[in-house]
C-alpha cells in the first residue's frame, strides 16, 4: 500500500513506500499530480514575527487601495457598529492602532473589490493550490497555511459554502465583510504572515464562482468519501454522474482524483482511472448520482450538484452548435471620383482601370507626391488673420493584403517624379561638365597670382619691366572666386541616414519624399534602439517647417533650414497591428502613426476582369507636366503672399473657402470632444492641419495646369473637407484592427482548427509557439481561446503532465468539423 504524505497545508499526495526521502522544498509529481512536501520555515515565521507591528502593516495596505479597520488585539471581529463604512486615511491610521491592534481589510467595493477565498476546512485547503486561479497573495497563520487567496473581481458578492451539518467549508467574501490581514494574530495566538504578498490576480466573477464552488464540491465530497470497500463504486458514480452532466473525460478524471486526495484515499490514481472504464462501459448502463447518494448522502449529492452545476439527471453531454465566427472589417466611404483633382482624374482613372486596382491607391498617393513636389516652398494659412502657418507635407500609406498590386500602383505613381529625377539628373551633369572647367581656369589664375606674388617679393625688374605691387595682387588674389559646384534636384529617396537626408534637404529646401515600397522595413528599423535618433529626425519632419542641425566628425556642421520629408509606402494588415499594438500603448505611443493622415484601406473589388489596352498618354503627359510645374514655380506669381521678414510664401481662403473651413472646424472640435476611442482622437486632432494642407494642394494642381490662380477657391476647400469625411472612415477601419484583436485572433484560431493544424487538448503553449499571424503572443491566444469557448468552439479542462504543474488544455468541438471527416 503507498504511503500517505502530508504537508503543513494537508494532503498533498500519495507515493509508493519504497520511494526515497523528501527534503525541503522539493517537487515531485506522481499519478499526474504535482506535489510539494514542506517542514514549517521556522526562519520565514520568525520574519513573520518581526512584521507584527500593526500600524506599518496597516500603512501599506492603505497605499496599495485597500480599506483598513482596527480589530481588538488577537482578535477577529470588529467592535461596535458602522464599521462597514469606516474609510480611514493614512493620517489617521496611527491613532487607531496604539496597542497592538489587528488589522481588518474591508473587502469587496470599499477596496477596489478586493476579493477574499477564505478556506474553513483541511480538504479545501489542501486542494486549493491545484483547484483555484493564480494568484500572487496567498496569506495564513502556521497552523492553517495558505488558507486565503485573494483576487480582484469586479461585482463579487460574499457567499458561504457550508456541509450539510451548517460547518464552513470554502466562503467568497466581498463587499460587506472583512478579514484579518497578516500583521495581525490570530486568536489562537498564530501570526497571520504572507505566502505570497504580491498583487492579487484580476479575474471577472463569473469566472471565479464556478470554480471555487468545485473546489466546495471537491472537499464535500472528500468529507463523505465512503470508507474501503466502497470508494471505488463512489468514484464509478461520480464519473457517471459527471459525464452525464457534460463534463470531459479529462475533466472528470481530475476531479475524481482531487476528491480522492482529499479524503486521504490510499489510491487516488486508481480512483481517476475508473473515468476510462466507464467510458468503455457508455453502452451499457451505468451508475451516477442516486447510487453515490446511497454512498455518500443524498444530501450531499444535492449540495454537490448545487455547486458543480449539473442535475440529479444530469443535461446534455453534446456539444452546442458552434457559433460563427465572424472577421469583418468596419466599413469604408468608397472614394467619390469627384473629390479627385480634374486634372489628375483622367491619369489616375486610367491607372487604376487598366490595373483593375482600387481608385483609392493610386488617388491617395498622387495627393502624397503633390504634397512632397510643393513641399516647404508654400503654405497656407487657414485662419483670415492669424500667422498660423501649414505646409503641405503628407504622410500616406495603402494597407492592403499581398496580391492586391500595391506595388504596382505606387509604381506608376511615381514615375512623373522618377522621370523629374533623371532630368535633374542629365542637368547636373551636363553643369558638372562646365563646372569643372571652371575650376582648372580657377586653379590656373590662383597660380598666376601666386607667382605674382613671388615676384612682387623680390623687388627685382624682370627684363625691364618692374616688378607687380603686392598690395594690387593681394586684391586681385581676394577677388578671385572658386566656382560654385552645382546642386542635383532631389525629388526622393528610398533609403538614407538621417546625416544623408539633413544633407539632401540642405541641398534641396522645398523638401524630398522618402518612399517605400513596404512601410513596415521603414518602421522596424525607427524602432530599433541604435536608431532612435532616426525616429525622432523624422517626426520632427512630418510638420515640414523646422529646423535641423547635425555635427559630425567628417561631415562638420550641417544646418537644415527646412525639416521637410513627405513619406509614402505599402503594407500589409497583419505587419501594421503590431504598430497599433504599440500606439495603443500610452508608454510608448508616440504619435508616429497617427500621423499618417493619408492611409487607406479600401475594400477588395469583387468584379476583377482582364484588362489589356493601351495607356492613356494624353492623360498621363498632363500630370508629369503639372508635377514638373508645381516643383519649378513661384507661387507669388499666382497669388501667394510673402509679408517682409517671412521666408515662406503662403496663400489664404478665399472668402467662401474660408467659410467652409471655419464651420469644418468647428464640427471637428465639437466631434473631438465626444469622440471615446483614444487613438481616434489623436488622428483626428491631426485633420486640422490635413484639411487646409489637401486644399492647398488640391488649389495648386489646378494653378499648375492654368485652371486656377490665387487665393484657395472654394471648390478646393469642398473637395479638401470631402477628402477627410473619406479617410476618416478608413482610419476607423484601421484602428478598429486592434480595438477588437481578441476577436481577430479568435477568428485566425478558428481557421486553423477547422484545417485541423491543432491537435485536440492543446494548450495556449502549443499555437503561440508556431508564429501564426495573431497568434505568436501568450496574452492573445489565451483571450482567443477565451473567445472561442464562449462560441461554443473549444471546452476548457485541465490535464495533468508527470513532474510539473497541471495544465490548461482545450477540447475541440468536434460540430465544428463535417460528418464522417
Amino acid at each position: 500500500m503507498d504511503t500517505l504524505i502530508l504537508s503543513p497545508e494537508g494532503v498533498k499526495d500519495q507515493i509508493p513506500r519504497d520511494s526515497h526521502t523528501f527534503t525541503d522544498d522539493v517537487l515531485q509529481r506522481f499519478g499526474g499530480v504535482q506535489i510539494e512536501y514542506k517542514k514549517p520555515n521556522t526562519q520565514k515565521l520568525a520574519q513573520n514575527e518581526l512584521q507584527g507591528n500593526t500600524l506599518q502593516a496597516a500603512l501599506s495596505y492603505t497605499r496599495r487601495g485597500w480599506c483598513v479597520i482596527p480589530l481588538p488585539a488577537g482578535g477577529k471581529a470588529p467592535r461596535g457598529r458602522g464599521w462597514q463604512n469606516l474609510r480611514l486615511t493614512e493620517e489617521e491610521l496611527p491613532a487607531r492602532f496604539t496597542n497592538g491592534e489587528n488589522v481588518g481589510v474591508l473587502l469587496g467595493e470599499p477596496s477596489g473589490w478586493l476579493t477574499d477565498i477564505d478556506l474553513d476546512c483541511t480538504e479545501a485547503v489542501a486542494l486549493a493550490g491545484y483547484m483555484l486561479p493564480q494568484t500572487n497573495a496567498v496569506f495564513g497563520r502556521a497552523g492553517k497555511r495558505r488558507s486565503h487567496y485573494l483576487y480582484m473581481c469586479y461585482n463579487s458578492q460574499t457567499l458561504k459554502f457550508q456541509d450539510i451539518d451548517k460547518s464552513m467549508l470554502v466562503e467568497i467574501r466581498s463587499t460587506g465583510g472583512q478579514t484579518v490581514f497578516p500583521g495581525s494574530t490570530h486568536p489562537s495566538g498564530e501570526k497571520i504572515a504572507w505566502e505570497a504578498e504580491g498583487d492579487p490576480n484580476k479575474l471577472a466573477f463569473e469566472h471565479l464562482l464556478p470554480v471555487v464552488g468545485r473546489l466546495a464540491a471537491a472537499a464535500l465530497l472528500a468529507r463523505h468519501w465512503p470508507a474501503k470497500g466502497s470508494r471505488q463504486e463512489a468514484a464509478l458514480a461520480l464519473a457517471g454522474g459527471l459525464l452525464r452532466g457534460g463534463w470531459e473525460a479529462a475533466q472528470v478524471e481530475e476531479f475524481i482524483r482531487y476528491v480522492a486526495l482529499a479524503a486521504k484515499d490510499e489510491e487516488p490514481r486508481m480512483r481517476a482511472q475508473t473515468v476510462v472504464s466507464t467510458i468503455r462501459k457508455s453502452d451499457s448502463p451505468t451508475t451516477g448520482w442516486p447510487r453515490l447518494g446511497e454512498l455518500v448522502g443524498a444530501d450531499v449529492v444535492k449540495l454537490a450538484q448545487k455547486w458543480l452545476g449539473v442535475t440529479a439527471t444530469g443535461v446534455s453531454a453534446n456539444w452546442p452548435d458552434p457559433e460563427e465566427i465572424r472577421e469583418e472589417l468596419l466599413p469604408v466611404e468608397d472614394l467619390p471620383v469627384a473629390i479627385i483633382p480634374e486634372p489628375l482624374r483622367g491619369w489616375l482613372t486610367d491607372i487604376s482601370y487598366r490595373m483593375q486596382c482600387p481608385i483609392d491607391f493610386v488617388a491617395t498617393a498622387a495627393l502624397v507626391v503633390a504634397g512632397a513636389v510643393i513641399g516647404a516652398s508654400c503654405g497656407i494659412r487657414p485662419k483670415q488673420y492669424d500667422d498660423w502657418l501649414i505646409i503641405p507635407n503628407l504622410w500616406g500609406g495603402i494597407v492592403a493584403r499581398p496580391s492586391m498590386l500595391k506595388t504596382p500602383a505606387l509604381s506608376e505613381i511615381m514615375k512623373p517624379l522618377s522621370r523629374l529625377e533623371i532630368e535633374a539628373k542629365e542637368e547636373y551633369d551636363n553643369k558638372m561638365n562646365y563646372f569643372n572647367a571652371e575650376v582648372e581656369v580657377f586653379k590656373a589664375n590662383k597660380e598666376a597670382l601666386k607667382a605674382e606674388m613671388v615676384a612682387a617679393a623680390k623687388g627685382k625688374p624682370k627684363n625691364g619691366v618692374p616688378p607687380p605691387r603686392m598690395d594690387e595682387v593681394k586684391a586681385r588674389f581676394t577677388a578671385l572666386e572658386e566656382p560654385e559646384a552645382p546642386v542635383r534636384r532631389r525629388y526622393k529617396t528610398n533609403d538614407a541616414t538621417i546625416e544623408k537626408m539633413a544633407e539632401l534637404l540642405n541641398e534641396n529646401p522645398r523638401g524630398i519624399l522618402l518612399f517605400r515600397d513596404e512601410l513596415v522595413g521603414l518602421l522596424v528599423s525607427w524602432d530599433r534602439e541604435d536608431r532612435q535618433a532616426d525616429r525622432t529626425f523624422y517626426l520632427e519632419a512630418w510638420n515640414g517647417y523646422g529646423s535641423y542641425t547635425t555635427d559630425r566628425i567628417g561631415r562638420g556642421t550641417i544646418d537644415t533650414g527646412n525639416l521637410c520629408v513627405s513619406v509614402l509606402g505599402g503594407i500589409q494588415p497583419a505587419k501594421l497591428i503590431g504598430y497599433l499594438c504599440q500606439a495603443s500603448d500610452d508608454l510608448k505611443n508616440d504619435g508616429l502613426v497617427q500621423r499618417f493622415q493619408l492611409i487607406v484601406y479600401p475594400d477588395e473589388p469583387t468584379d476583377w476582369k482582364l484588362i489589356d489596352e493601351y495607356p492613356n498618354t494624353e492623360a498621363k503627359n498632363r500630370a508629369y507636366v503639372i508635377f514638373k510645374k508645381l516643383s519649378e514655380v513661384n507661387f507669388l506669381d499666382y497669388g501667394a503672399e510673402l509679408p517682409e521678414g517671412e521666408k515662406i510664401p503662403f496663400f489664404h481662403f478665399s472668402p467662401e473657402a474660408q467659410g467652409i473651413f471655419n464651420e469644418w472646424l468647428t464640427d471637428l472640435q465639437a466631434r473631438l470632444q465626444t469622440e471615446e476611442a483614444p487613438l481616434m482622437i489623436e488622428h483626428l486632432s491631426k485633420y486640422r492641419s490635413l484639411m487646409p494642407s489637401l486644399a492647398l494642394v488640391l488649389h495648386l494642381t489646378s494653378v499648375a495646369d492654368g485652371q486656377a490662380t490665387g487665393p484657395v477657391s472654394q471648390e478646393a476647400a469642398s473637395m479638401a473637407a470631402a477628402w477627410c469625411d473619406y479617410l476618416e472612415s478608413h482610419a476607423r477601419r484601421i484602428y478598429g484592427l486592434v480595438s477588437d484583436i481578441s476577436t481577430k485572433a479568435a477568428a485566425e484560431l478558428a481557421k486553423k482548427i477547422k484545417k485541423r493544424a491543432l491537435k485536440d487538448s492543446f494548450t495556449v503553449r502549443d499555437v503561440y509557439r508556431k508564429g501564426w499571424h495573431l497568434l505568436d503572443k501568450k496574452e492573445l491566444v489565451r483571450d482567443a481561446c477565451n473567445e472561442l469557448v464562449e462560441a461554443g468552439w473549444l471546452r476548457e479542462g485541465v490535464e495533468d503532465v508527470p513532474g510539473r504543474q497541471p495544465k490548461i488544455a482545450y477540447y475541440i468541438n468536434p460540430k465544428i468539423f463535417p460528418l464522417n471527416t
